[in-house]
Order: C-alpha cells, then structure tokens, then sequence
C-alpha cells in the first residue's frame, strides 16, 4: 500500500468522539489516511453508494442505526469492505458480536489512540483485500461450504505476513472428527457438515475456518492469544450440540488441539499443520 492514501469513511454522531478517530488517523506517519465524516448511518450509506472506500470505521450507537442492526445494513449491500466498529466500554461484547458477524475489527473509544488505530485500520483492510480477491477462486469444501485445504493455505499464507508485520498473536486450532470413517457414507457426511457448522458458529468471520482433510478441520485465529478461552467455548459448544442429539441426528466427537503461531519465525502454514498433527499424536 505504499505510495497511496487510504481513504476512510467515518461515522459518528458524537463530534468529540469523531474528533479523537481523526485525530489518531491523522498522525499516522507510514501511510496517509484521508477521513471523510458523516454523522448518520444514512448518510454513510449514500456516501457508500457515491464512491469507493477502503474502511468504514462505523459507530454502533448512532440515531438512526444502533448495534449490530446498523452493521448488517453496511454488511448486506457491501460484503467486501472493510469494516471495523466503535463501541463504548459498556458495548464491549457488542463490538465482538460484530465480528463475529463480519466486521474485521472493533475498538472501544476510550482506546482510539495515535499509532494504534492506525495500525489496527490497516491491518483490517489488508485482511479484508486478501479475502476479497481470494474468495471467488476453487476454494470451498462442497460439503461444509468451508474454506478447502487449497483455500485455507492460500489465505493463511498472506496473513502470516501481515501479523508478522504488524506483530499480533495467531492461534491454531485444529479439529480432528472422530469415527466418521466406520459410519456409512450418508451419516458420515452429515457429521462432517455439523462438524463444520460448530466451527463455523464458534468462530469469527475474520478467523479462516476450513475443511482439511477428510475428517481434519483447521481454524487460524487472528489477533489472538488466549488458547484456553477458545478451548473452553469450543468444548462448550460442542457439550450443547451433544445435548441435541436426538434432534440433530448426530453426536459429534472431536479431538481438538490450540497452538500458538509465531509470525516471526517464518514457516508456512502448511509446516505449522504438520507440527500440530505431530504433537496431537504424541
């Protein structure tokens, strides 16, 4: 992105918040942001519709568009911009159910500080291009509509970079389903699509989240450090989808193992899968 200015939509009812993002923006040093305000979700959308952005940084408190309503109406008309979402130290929760939903990052307002929103806005629109240009490619599962062993290396490479360069913690899950290969091949299939839809629903949409081998799922958790945390929700989500059996048709049985990624060591993604299987078979 050398040599060009990133422009940015901002919207913000509240004049002092949209002050301090301007400000923050404004003293980035490696690459110029040029910030357009608007102080309503509407207008936003007309802006939006009127030229190209490469972020909306998008408040979730605003007049005519409050929480993750407003964020969907951005998210349906246009899925391939980068998003990152304000929120206030009570709506913390609030910004991490938006990107589960999508958006590429949130921030609270009390943290918009030089330097760091900066860094974060970049790293957010470089996620999103990746995914853009990579999405229309041979890189899907069929059953699970899951990123394919292709896909996932694909994105996953890129984005090793970029956590290099702007130094944030990756974490590996990778999901094994167990039994599928005694069950005939109808039930089979039915596990793995479930299989894929619990990680799908327990993931974020900025994690990669993929199908890689017959019975193998990987995840790479971005800007992520807390392994525990993402164990236990998994475990959880897993206990409560168990809990359904009868309705589901399936039980599920997963062996499930988190690695953090280094990005400063360098190594492909496809040599941090070979690690992982090996560990997990220790």
């Amino acid at each position: 992105m050398k040599g060009f200015e990133l422009e940015v939509l901002l919207v913000e009812d509240n004049p002092g918040d949209a002050r301090v993002v301007r400000e923050a923006l404004a003293s980035s040093s490696r690459i110029p942001f040029q910030i357009e305000w608007v102080d309503r979700l509407g207008a936003g959308l007309e802006r939006l519709a009127e030229r190209a952005y490469h972020a909306l940084i998008l408040d979730l408190t605003l007049p005519d568009g409050r929480g993750l309503e407003a964020f969907n109406r951005v998210r349906a008309r246009y899925p391939d911009l980068a998003v990152v979402v304000l929120t206030g130290m009570d709506d913390e929760t609030l910004g991490a159910r938006a990107v589960e939903q999508g958006a590429m990052d949130y921030i609270v307002k009390d943290d918009v500080i030089p330097d760091h929103l900066p860094r974060l806005l970049r790293y957010a629109i470089e996620r999103q291009q990746i995914r853009s240009e990579l999405k229309d490619l041979d890189m899907l599962d069929p059953v699970t509509g899951l990123y394919n062993r292709r896909g996932f290396v694909a994105l996953a490479t890129p984005v090793l970079k970029v956590a290099r360069r702007m130094k944030t913690g990756l974490l590996l899950v990778v999901a094994v389903l167990d039994g599928v290969a005694k069950q005939p091949p109808a039930e089979a299939r039915l596990a793995i699509r479930a299989a894929g839809n619990l990680l799908r629903d327990t993931f974020r949409d900025s994690d990669l989240t993929a199908r890689v081998g017959s019975n193998e799922f990987a995840v790479l958790a971005v800007n992520a450090t807390d392994r525990e945390t993402i164990s236990k929700r998994l475990r959880e989500r897993l206990a409560n989808f168990n809990a359904l059996k009868e309705r589901v048709g399936v039980r599920l049985a997963v062996d499930v193992g988190v690695w953090s990624i280094d990005p400063e060591a360098r190594p492909d993604i496809s040599h941090w899968l070979s690690t992982a299987r090996v560990k997990r078979s220790e």
